[in-house]
């Protein structure tokens, strides 16, 4: 099978999210599993074409973390929908800052062994 290049993917993800494409007809095409369509579009939603084009794992400061885990804790929205809005790639991600967060352990920005924000 050819690879699927970050292009395909994002204009799979497009065509399904303006309603061209259903996740079944795009998994048929591209001959993957209907979650990992599912996986795209999660991510594509959340980071746009970056989530295709990115090489290296994103970095997160220590605000966005907090800000991201206090919105979730105060049921502003959905951990999907904090993903969502705040540029996060997996709800996997957001969990452990939560969890994190909830033992009083110290978060710090991404990749730097940062700054801790509690």
């Amino acid at each position: 099978m050819p690879k699927i290049t970050p292009e395909d993917k994002a204009y799979y993800c497009h065509q399904y999210l303006i309603g061209n494409m259903s996740q079944g007809h795009i998994a048929k095409i591209t001959g993957l599993a209907p979650a990992s369509i599912h996986m795209w579009i999660k991510n594509y939603e959340s980071l746009g074409n970056d989530a295709f084009l990115r090489k290296r794992n994103k970095r997160y400061s220590k605000e966005l973390k907090v800000q991201a885990v206090e919105a979730f804790l105060a049921g502003k929205d959905s951990q999907y929908g904090i993903c969502k809005s705040y540029g996060i790639k997996s709800t996997t991600q957001l969990q452990m800052w939560i969890l994190k967060y909830n033992s009083h352990e110290k978060l710090k920005t991404s990749g730097t062994g940062g700054a801790t924000i509690i």
